[in-house]
């Protein structure tokens, strides 16, 4: 006859408690999922503000480099003492993809018209994945523009605008329309009363972005 001499393994409340303490880790497991996926609307919306919040920042920061230009023409000098005729700006939103360049020159009044200072010339440009721009006439209802890009000429007080299209009527007032996926926001420019702005635009209206004119 044999006897079994292996000793038993004593009982443990431990152990007992461990297998409870597995389950309650995959309870809380399922509930951090069930929470992440009520969340999931929430975590769009941050999306969708984080890329208003990107377009918003590009559409006041190129009112900003107009406004700079308005203020400079009226100046009428260059920072070493120069006098200016007048000043070329140019908004560009086809040359290179989901970016708008802003370019700024000089003619000086010591030169003709048409000669430029390139030693001033400056250059800025802003790109976004996905960001797309059109030109649209405010002058009343809004209407796009074929134009890719448009020049503003500063004289004094006075805001030209100036286009590849000689034949065509530039309108007094003009938008420029950033736009993106779930946004978009609008850059007004009026040469008659010299008038720049940025705002957001107000929604779609049959899949088009609506513009506002007044």
């Amino acid at each position: 006859m044999y006897w079994n001499t292996t000793p038993k393994k004593p009982f443990s409340k431990a152990n007992g408690a461990r297998k409870g303490w597995f389950t309650l880790v995959e309870i809380m497991i399922v509930i951090v999922i069930i929470v992440l996926l009520t969340q999931l609307g929430n975590i769009g919306g941050l999306f969708r503000t984080r890329e208003r919040n990107k377009v918003e920042e590009i559409a006041v920061k190129i009112v900003a480099a107009i406004d700079e230009e308005k203020v400079n023409a009226l100046l009428g000098k260059t920072l070493d003492g120069k006098i200016v005729r007048k000043r070329l700006a140019e908004l560009n939103f086809w040359a290179e993809q989901n970016t708008v360049s802003f370019t700024s020159e000089v003619n000086l009044a010591e030169t003709d018209e048409t000669t430029y200072d390139t030693e001033s010339k400056i250059t800025k440009s802003w790109f976004l994945a996905a960001l797309e721009a059109e030109l649209y006439d405010c002058s009343a209802t809004p209407n796009p523009l074929e134009f890719k890009k448009i020049g503003l000429e500063f004289r004094n007080d006075t805001i030209k605008f100036i286009t590849d299209d000689a034949s065509t009527d530039t309108p007094h007032h003009i938008v420029l329309l950033l736009k993106h996926t779930n946004t978009a926001h609008e850059i007004h420019i009026d040469r008659r009363t010299g008038l720049t702005y940025e705002r957001e635009s107000p929604g779609k209206t049959n899949g088009s972005w609506e513009i506002l004119c007044n």
